[in-house]
């Protein structure tokens, strides 16, 4: 059970409400909340899991932290559902802020990396990877690391869609079916278990991009996107 109010606890914490967002019209006890500290964000999802019909939109979840992710330097996000789980997330953003970030997570290429165009390909990864050659050649092509295999911050063996890396910056691309990420669909624990990845990955200094099964629709925004 949840018995303090977030807002107050992560202000008095030295954070900043920059946005909420509600997804249901009705529903006032289910939302995400985006804080700023400093040059850093704090995504904090209440009660997300919570299952009603019809879901909410999972594009607009992925276009929200998309957005919030390039525009802050880290982007930590977790659930939280009573005191327990909001009191775990922010010792655990403030250990991830301060400990070293200089964290070899190189991956054994012969044991794990899948090839391009592999015939396992989803239809999102295919469409994805048909996207990217259109805009980039195929000699960008050749960039794009699949099946990126590291180990998160507890050392739980984990892999990534898509890696990319440039002089300045590590990109991890992440293509999210509806079913298989969707947090009311998957419930709590495996929720959970896809934020720690992704913290983890904030971690190591990549950029996350997650693109959702709602963008095979709209591929003039996809290549803007890309």
């Amino acid at each position: 059970m949840l018995t303090k109010d977030i807002v107050s606890t992560l202000e008095q914490n030295g954070f900043k409400l920059v946005e909420k967002v509600e997804y249901y019209d009705e529903v006032k006890d289910m939302y995400t909340l985006f804080f700023e500290q400093d040059h850093n964000c704090l995504i904090i999802d209440y009660n997300i899991c919570k299952m009603k019909e019809p879901i909410f939109d999972y594009s607009e979840y992925t276009n929200k932290q998309n957005e919030y992710m390039f525009k802050y330097e880290q982007c930590y996000r977790f659930y939280v559902k009573n005191d327990e789980d909001l009191e775990i997330a922010l010792v655990t953003y403030n250990t991830l802020l301060s400990t070293d970030n200089d964290i070899d997570i190189s991956y054994n290429s012969k044991c794990f990396e899948r090839k391009l165009s592999h015939p396992d390909n989803t239809p999102l990864e295919e469409y994805f990877e048909q996207c990217f050659i259109e805009v980039y050649g195929n000699d960008g092509y050749k960039y794009l690391e699949k099946e990126y295999h590291f180990q998160d911050i507890l050392g739980s063996n984990v892999s990534i869609d898509y890696v990319i890396e440039t002089k300045d910056k590590k990109y991890a691309i992440e293509e999210n079916g509806v079913k298989y990420h969707h947090p009311q669909l998957i419930g709590v624990d495996r929720y959970k278990q896809q934020l720690l990845k992704q913290n983890s990955l904030v971690k190591f200094n990549f950029v996350i991009f997650r693109w959702s099964t709602d963008h095979l629709r709209f591929k003039e925004k996809m290549y803007d996107d890309i």
